[in-house]
């Protein structure tokens, strides 16, 4: 695991139901409308959490199977997409 994961003050999990996104933009354009969705909402993350006088990361690399085990989801029709953390900036960054 990831140092700054592991010592995060709050971590926001992002998942997707697929099929909410599919009956609008059809199979082969959902994923590509979910993914640039995830990336959309993790840049405003960032930007509000740094406005904040924060420390924000965003990260996709997680073990996706254990994530969705915990969450009770099936990894097919809702799947992780990425993790977005937030910490207090370092005293020496400020």
């Amino acid at each position: 695991q990831q140092e700054h994961v592991r010592n995060a003050a709050a971590l926001f999990l992002m998942t997707a139901v697929f099929p909410r996104t599919m009956w609008k933009y059809g199979k082969a354009r959902a994923y590509r409308v979910v993914l640039l969705d995830a990336g959309h909402l993790c840049q405003t993350f960032c930007l509000t959490a740094t406005w904040l006088g924060l420390a924000p990361f965003c990260t996709a690399a997680f073990s996706d199977s254990a994530i969705e085990r915990a969450l009770r989801i099936d990894g097919i029709e809702e799947s992780m997409l990425y993790v977005a953390g937030v910490g207090a900036k370092p005293a020496s960054a400020e």
